[in-house]
C-alpha cells in the first residue's frame, strides 16, 4: 500500500509540473513580437538579397569555374553547374 501512494504522490506532482509548464509556454505567447507577414517578406528577401550577393562577389572567374565559392567546394554531387542552374531557376 505505501508503494501505491507514493506512485499516486509522484503522478500528482509530476501532473503539477506538466501543467505549470504548459502555462508558462501560454504566457510567453501573450508577450511574443508579432510581426505582419510584408515584414516578414521584406526581412527574407534582404537576407536573400544580402547572401547572394556576398557568395556572388566571391566568384572571380566563371571559365574556369571556381573549385569553392566562399570556402564550399562547387564540384561533387551537386556541382558548379548544379548551382549555376538553381541560381538561374530563381
Amino acid at each position: 500500500m505505501i508503494v501505491n501512494n507514493k506512485s499516486m504522490i509522484f503522478r500528482f506532482f509530476l501532473t503539477l509540473i506538466i501543467i505549470a509548464i504548459s502555462q508558462t509556454g501560454f504566457l510567453a505567447q501573450d508577450k511574443a513580437e508579432k510581426i505582419t507577414a510584408a515584414t516578414l517578406n521584406k526581412e527574407i528577401r534582404d537576407f536573400s538579397a544580402r547572401e547572394i550577393a556576398y557568395h556572388f562577389a566571391d566568384i572571380k572567374t566563371l571559365n574556369p569555374p571556381p573549385d569553392r565559392v566562399s570556402g564550399a567546394l562547387t564540384v561533387g554531387e551537386f556541382s558548379w553547374g548544379s548551382y549555376a542552374r538553381a541560381c538561374g531557376a530563381g
